[in-house]
């Protein structure tokens, strides 16, 4: 029989914004973003990826004070499925 190691993965990370028009703008923005800030990305669906990688993500999520562009946080934690 196969475990998984416990303990949890702690998330502070700003991605895709709920808003339509927020989410086409990241998109776009990205081309220049992501060179200029060292890889990172805009507009990716943080839960998704967190279910995808087998993990149960308990996250809150929000716009934080700034330009809404750049500005939706998801933080919280996340513990192996």
């Amino acid at each position: 029989m196969c475990s998984r190691a416990a303990g949890r993965l702690l998330i502070a990370e700003h991605g895709r914004a709920p808003d339509a028009e927020v989410a086409a703008r990241q998109a776009r923005m990205n081309r220049w973003w992501s060179p200029l800030a060292g890889g990172c990305r805009l507009d990716r669906d943080i839960p998704a990826l967190l279910d995808a990688a087998g993990f149960a993500p308990q996250l809150q999520q929000r716009y934080l004070p700034g330009p809404r562009v750049v500005s939706y946080h998801y933080w919280g934690e996340a513990v192996a499925a």
